[in-house]
């Protein structure tokens, strides 16, 4: 008799409450079954006896150890859902992020109301415009904006070049953004041109709260796109507001993902460098998550 998709969720459910709470696990499993089998999240409600194939329940299981493991779905599946988008992730890039998502509302936002949201001789959304994204890493940032801006020219820069491959490989339907090796805290930029908006999510958590993060994280996503000393936390910023004011546009915008606990300095320093207009900006959690910044 086959395994019924129910009695799938149930056992796996139990399984995964070893390392998670118990809605956690119940989000991942069902996640799993949606990725795998193509079903719904109620499906094993309203369809308990869904047939599970031989096949299908050996890939299942290949997953549920990886899991229990506490290697992020999304690593296991290959896939992240980010801005309406399905991105492919490994373990070379972070995992995208609902504050991400957020991040990329503001800029989209900003554009609206700024009334540059299209301009130039094009007629598509953004024509004209030129965005950047700095620590692309799977490329989710350039990706949104691409996909919701079609005239514009994204581009979307990485030290890893693990990170790049991925990043430029995502299959959305969108213009692919242009995607190159840099790294940022070098000083040396090779693009000229300059950018009617610059945005970023660059490595932010300092080595000491590495104690406060859940194994999952710590033992799978890259560091080197999480983690700044102690000594320095606001080193990307640094750089960050250093190529801002040579390649953002008298009348563009920058908007940057910050540690909540370094919104002061990092306000501070954008406006050291010439960006009087630099504002902390609340995520939905009501923490300060965001500087957005201009001249």
């Amino acid at each position: 008799m086959p395994l019924t998709l129910s009695r799938f969720v149930r056992d796996a459910v139990s399984r995964l409450e070893k390392c998670y709470s118990g809605d956690e696990a119940r989000s991942i499993v069902l996640g799993l079954c949606g990725d795998f089998l193509g079903t719904e999240r109620f499906e094993h409600v309203i369809n308990p006896d869904y047939p599970i194939s031989v096949e299908n329940e050996a890939r299942l299981e290949e997953a549920m150890r990886r899991l229990e493991n506490m290697e992020p779905l999304q690593y296991v599946t290959g896939k992240a859902y980010f801005y309406g988008m399905e991105l492919y992730v490994d373990k070379a890039v972070l995992i995208p992020r609902q504050e991400t998502e957020e991040l990329c509302r503001l800029a989209l936002d900003s554009f609206r109301t700024s009334g540059n949201r299209s301009h130039g001789a094009g007629n598509l959304p953004g024509s004209g415009l030129r965005i950047l994204d700095v620590c692309t890493g799977s490329g989710c940032i350039a990706w949104a904006m691409s996909a919701n801006l079609p005239g514009a020219a994204v581009f979307g820069c990485d030290i890893s070049y693990p990170a790049l491959e991925i990043a430029s490989s995502q299959k959305t339907g969108a213009r692919c953004p242009v995607f190159f090796q840099n790294d940022i805290l070098s000083g040396d930029f090779p693009v000229t041109d300059d950018f009617d908006a610059i945005l970023s999510n660059p490595p932010y958590v300092t080595s000491s709260e590495k104690r406060l993060m859940s194994r999952n994280v710590l033992d799978y996503e890259p560091h080197s796109a999480l983690f700044v000393t102690d000594e320095d936390p606001l080193v990307f910023y640094r750089a960050l507001a250093g190529l801002a004011s040579a390649h953002l546009k008298p009348e563009g915008f920058g908007i940057v993902e910050i540690n909540e606990a370094f919104g002061d300095g990092c306000r501070g320093l954008f406006m050291d460098y010439g960006f009087s207009n630099s504002v902390i900006i609340k995520d939905l959690n009501g923490k300060d998550r965001f500087c957005r910044f201009s001249r």
